[in-house]
């Protein structure tokens, strides 16, 4: 075991208890579970943790930009289930054939969106419908603009493969 990873281990025995109380309290327990392990790959990948002066008020930053995009993922992913089920609403309420392949259209893109990796879902949807752009997208995923691109231009191909099925 190296001496970073050593540190790590010692950082993650001495604050994931902490971090878990701290990242429930904003995002609930389910995801706060998500959140420490993000944490602490987010400091293995990026930084040279033997190195950090404050390692608590670091890991503790990191918890919260994470408990903040897992917010805004889960009003995403709200907007998007309201939108759809307005969609399905509206279907009902009038059988004409024009919404009824409307309202098969959107079961269809529902189902695309959930075979998408979460990563490449969350990319499309702040595109689509925040209307993010690139860097901003980048900025809030933690990700370069040059991979934000690629890795919409997948999820279109993903989605677009599904449609032509």
């Amino acid at each position: 075991m190296s001496s970073s990873e050593k540190v790590l281990d010692k950082l993650y025995q001495d604050y994931a208890p902490a971090l878990r109380r701290f990242a429930r309290r904003r995002v609930g327990a389910q995801e706060s579970e998500d959140i420490v392990q993000d944490i602490y790959l987010h400091a293995l990948q990026r930084v040279d943790v033997t190195k950090l002066e404050s390692p608590r008020a670091y890991l503790f930053r990191i918890a919260a930009n994470l408990s903040v995009d897992a917010i805004r993922r889960d009003r995403i992913r709200s907007r998007y289930v309201e939108e759809a089920a307005r969609a399905a609403d509206q279907a009902e309420r009038s059988n004409s054939g024009d919404t009824i392949a409307m309202l098969m259209e959107l079961q269809k893109l529902c189902a695309s969106l959930e075979r998408l990796p979460p990563l490449l879902r969350e990319i499309f949807l702040l595109k689509r419908l925040e209307h993010l752009t690139s860097a901003e997208i980048a900025t809030r995923v933690g990700i370069s603009v040059r991979t934000v691109e690629r890795l919409l231009a997948r999820a279109n191909d993903e989605i677009r493969r599904d449609f032509r099925l």
